[in-house]
């Protein structure tokens, strides 16, 4: 297996069974002036600290950026509770209580807002045992980090991704198994609860699973995933779904190698018809990159870097269509070697890859998330084991 499928291995050990459950303070009238304070406009320096690790075996999976200097990121600490900490500018993070509500383990997954008092984090919280897992949604107001009743109805729920458009409108993305598969899950948010809403389970049996979703106005949402297309050879295809602001319908989308494994990790959007999914596929030989583009007629495979022996993406930020940056991690060598970052950018022509923070030890960048064309923060974690919490600032 590539460096993406021991990153994903990992990833899952953090969030599947750990609840990452978190207040956030001091993001209210205090954090907005400190975001704007002169200190942070000014600042100078190289790349910030890490985000501070609290346990033995901190990570972090996403990240979210309302202004350039007020970034949010969200993952697991070492001790199975959820872990969100908070960046003005200068050389510190902030870490900032939330809740963890489950038992057993307590993970967040992604964060993503529209405004200094109205975000939220999603993932999954287990109990004791491990043996039942449901969704995980908090919200900021401002002042703290709460917990929202999730939905929840599989004996294992898991949330992988959110994207709020407006303060009444908000989808959160990810899988659940009842005991005979795994099925697609899609919540939404209309400023009062979240309610689950059906979407399309492709494939034989029940095998699929949503892994990002972004949106461009409540009737303009998109959702990616993968599922298994072929259940004699377990050949896994990619998916795409779009909601229209009725329903949830699967697109058709591009599988460079159908009878082995393509998969999306993760989606972003400009406009209707300016939107990039970014994944893996394994020719036989390794993983490479893969990288699609929707131009409000179709999804098309678009050319992408593999610098390294086995590369994946996991995250990608779009801010206008001349500006992208995809995230993930590559190997140096085939099915081993040593777990580098990996970035890449699109400059309105092509994807090339890109300066990024390499360590000594293993390293793994999970999400990211992006403003204009010289502001975005990519998030992960370096090890092998115990685990840090690893944050990378493109300027």
């Amino acid at each position: 297996m590539g460096a993406h499928g021991k990153t994903r291995r990992l990833l899952r050990v953090f969030a599947v069974p750990l609840l990452l459950g978190g207040v956030l303070t001091g993001l209210g009238s205090t954090a907005a002036s400190a975001a704007t304070a002169p200190a942070c406009q000014a600042w100078t320096g190289g790349q910030p600290a890490n985000p501070g690790d609290i346990d033995s075996g901190d990570s972090l999976s996403g990240v979210a950026m309302l202004s350039a200097c007020n970034v949010w990121v969200a993952g697991v600490r070492g001790d199975r509770h959820t872990l969100i900490e908070h960046w003005t500018g200068g050389s510190t993070w902030t870490v900032v209580p939330s809740p963890s509500p489950g038992a057993g383990f307590n993970s967040l997954t992604s964060i993503n807002g529209v405004s200094p008092t109205d975000i939220w984090a999603v993932g999954t919280d287990s109990n004791a045992d491990g043996s039942a897992t449901q969704g995980l949604i908090l919200h900021w107001n401002g002042t703290s980090w709460l917990q929202t009743p999730s939905p929840s109805p599989g004996t294992f729920t898991q949330l992988t991704a959110v994207h709020e458009i407006s303060a009444r409108d908000a989808w959160a993305v990810g899988t659940y198994t009842t005991g005979v598969g795994t099925s697609t899950l899609t919540l939404h948010w209309d400023g009062t609860s979240w309610t689950q809403k059906p979407s399309p389970n492709p494939g034989p049996g029940s095998n699929s699973e949503l892994t990002g979703v972004t949106a461009t106005s409540s009737g303009d949402v998109w959702a990616v995933g993968d599922f298994i297309s072929n259940t004699q050879n377990v050949a896994v295809s990619t998916l795409i779904m779009h909601w229209d602001g009725t329903s949830w319908k699967q697109a058709d989308s591009p599988n460079p190698e159908p009878d082995s494994i393509d998969r999306l990790t993760s989606v972003s959007a400009t406009s209707p018809n300016d939107v990039w999914a970014v994944g893996f596929f394994a020719n036989g030989t390794a993983d490479q990159t893969l990288i699609m583009h929707w131009d409000g007629t179709s999804w098309t495979q678009v050319p992408s870097p593999d610098p390294f022996e086995d590369d994946n993406l996991s995250g990608v930020a779009a801010t206008s269509a001349d500006s992208a940056v995809a995230v993930g991690t590559g190997q140096t060598a085939a099915h081993g070697g040593t777990n580098v970052t990996l970035a890449l950018r699109w400059d309105g022509t092509a994807w090339t890859q890109a300066p990024s923070i390499q360590l000594s030890d293993a390293a793994f960048l999970a999400g990211v998330a992006s403003i204009s064309a010289t502001e975005a923060w990519a998030v992960g974690f370096s090890g092998p084991t115990p685990t840090k919490t690893l944050a990378f600032h493109f300027k």
